[in-house]
C-alpha cells in the first residue's frame, strides 16, 4: 500500500511539473519569477465568435488553468514593490505582453481583465463578434483617449484601439459579475521599488551676469515606468508625487547654494529664470508626436518640456524653496497651462484673485517673461480651470 501511494505521489508530482513552468520577466529593473501552466501558452480563442456565453466560457477555462493563483501572486509582488492599483495594472500589462507574445491581443486583454477583476478592480470587456477591448474605471480622469460611460461611471480604454464604442456591446459575464466594483486607484503615496540605474543630465542657464550649471540625476527605470502610465489630466499630482532621493538631492545641492544669499523676491526671480532657460521648451506634438504629462522626475530626464511640465516644475520649486502656495491655471481656449504663486501682499505685475487671495502668474514656458507677465488674456484667465 505504501509503495502504491509513493507511485501515485510521483505521478502527481510529474504531472504538476509538466503543466507548471517557472517563468521570468523583467519589470522596470526587477526580475519577476512566476509559475505558469504551460497550457496557457497554447490556449486559443476563436476570434470570430465572441459573445457573453463565449467570454464566460473562456474565463472559466482560464480559472481552471490556475490563473487565479497567478494573479494572486502578481498582486503580492505589486504590494511588495509599493505599487498602487495603477502600478498593479501596469504589472499585469507587462506580464501579458512579455509572457504571451505569440497570443492574440484579445487573449492578452482577457488575461488583463481577469487579473484586474480578480484583485477587486472595476473593469469591463466590450466588443463584437471578432473583437474585444478592455475598459477600466479609474479614480483620476485621463486626458484624451477613448472613453465611454456605463451605469453612471466613466471607463477608459486600456489600449489605443480606435473602434468606436457605438459599434461595441458590453459583454456580460457570470464570472466576477457581482465582484470588483472598486475604481482603480492612482495614489503613488510612495515611489515604487524599481531598478537602481541612475542617469545624469547637465543643463546650463544664465541669470544676471553669471552662467549656472544644473547637474541633475534621475532614476531611469522610474522614469520609464512613469512614461508608461496613463496620461492623467493636468493637476497638482504632477508636482506632488515625490522625486527619487537621488533626483531630489541633486536639485537640492545646487538650489540651497544658489538661493542662500538672495532675498525672497530674488529667489522667486531666480527660480522662474531657471525654469524658463534651463529646460528647453518644445510642444509634445513636435517632440514626441503625442501629448504627455510629466511628473518632475520625467522632466529631469527629458530633453524638452512643454507648458504644463514647466508650470509643474515651477510649483515644485516654489513650494519647496520658498514655502509658497501655488496653483496651476489651465486655459482650454488658449491651450496653455501656467502657474501662479500666492502673494503675501500687493505686488507689481499681473494680479488676480482666487478664493479671496491674490496670486501672481509666473510663466515658466516663456523665456524672458518677468514675474506677473503672462500670455493669457484676462477673459482666458477668468474662464480657466484652476488646480490647487
Amino acid at each position: 500500500m505504501k509503495r502504491v501511494y509513493c507511485i501515485l505521489l510521483c505521478i502527481l508530482v510529474f504531472q504538476t511539473e509538466s503543466f507548471a513552468k517557472a517563468e521570468k520577466f523583467e519589470f522596470y529593473g526587477n526580475e519577476i519569477q512566476i509559475d505558469i501552466n504551460e497550457k496557457l501558452q497554447t490556449y486559443k480563442l476563436n476570434n470570430s465568435q465572441f459573445s457573453d456565453k463565449n467570454i464566460d466560457m473562456h474565463l472559466k477555462n482560464l480559472h481552471k488553468l490556475g490563473l487565479t493563483k497567478v494573479f494572486g501572486y502578481l498582486k503580492q509582488r505589486a504590494d511588495s514593490l509599493l505599487l498602487d492599483d495603477v502600478g498593479y495594472f501596469q504589472l499585469v500589462k507587462v506580464f501579458t505582453v512579455k509572457k504571451f507574445p505569440q497570443q492574440s491581443n484579445e487573449f492578452r486583454k482577457l488575461l488583463a481583465y481577469f487579473g484586474l477583476r480578480n484583485a477587486g478592480m472595476d473593469a469591463l470587456l466590450a466588443g463584437k463578434a471578432n473583437y474585444i477591448n478592455l475598459f477600466v474605471n479609474l479614480n483620476k480622469e485621463v486626458d484624451g483617449g477613448f472613453q465611454m460611460e456605463f451605469n453612471g461611471k466613466k471607463y477608459y480604454s486600456a489600449t489605443s484601439d480606435k473602434i468606436p464604442f457605438k459599434e461595441m456591446t458590453i459583454f456580460h459575464r457570470n464570472m466576477f459579475i457581482d465582484s470588483a466594483a472598486n475604481a482603480i486607484q492612482f495614489k503613488m503615496n510612495a515611489l515604487p521599488i524599481l531598478g537602481k540605474e541612475i542617469a545624469t543630465k547637465t543643463r546650463t542657464f544664465r541669470y544676471g551676469n553669471r552662467n549656472f550649471s544644473l547637474n541633475t540625476q534621475f532614476k531611469k527605470h522610474l522614469v520609464d515606468y512613469m512614461n508608461d502610465l496613463p496620461r492623467f489630466r493636468t493637476g497638482v499630482h504632477l508636482y506632488a508625487v515625490a522625486l527619487s532621493s537621488e533626483a531630489e538631492k541633486s536639485i537640492d545641492d545646487s538650489m540651497q547654494m544658489w538661493l542662500k544669499n538672495l532675498d525672497q523676491n530674488r529667489q522667486l526671480e531666480f527660480i522662474l529664470a531657471m525654469v524658463q532657460k534651463a529646460f528647453p521648451y518644445k510642444a509634445d506634438a513636435d517632440y514626441l508626436g503625442r501629448e504627455k504629462r510629466n511628473f518632475i522626475e520625467q522632466t529631469l530626464a527629458d530633453e524638452f518640456t512643454d507648458c504644463e511640465d514647466k508650470a509643474a516644475l515651477f510649483c515644485y520649486l516654489a513650494n519647496k524653496y520658498l514655502n509658497k502656495k501655488t496653483i496651476l491655471i489651465y486655459s482650454k481656449k488658449a491651450t496653455h497651462v501656467t502657474a501662479a504663486i500666492e502673494l503675501d501682499k500687493a505686488a507689481p505685475g499681473y494680479n488676480f484673485k482666487y478664493k479671496g487671495k491674490g496670486y501672481m502668474i509666473c510663466e515658466g514656458a516663456c523665456v524672458g517673461y518677468k514675474m506677473g507677465e503672462t500670455i493669457l488674456k484676462e477673459e482666458e484667465i477668468a474662464k480657466a480651470e484652476i488646480f490647487e
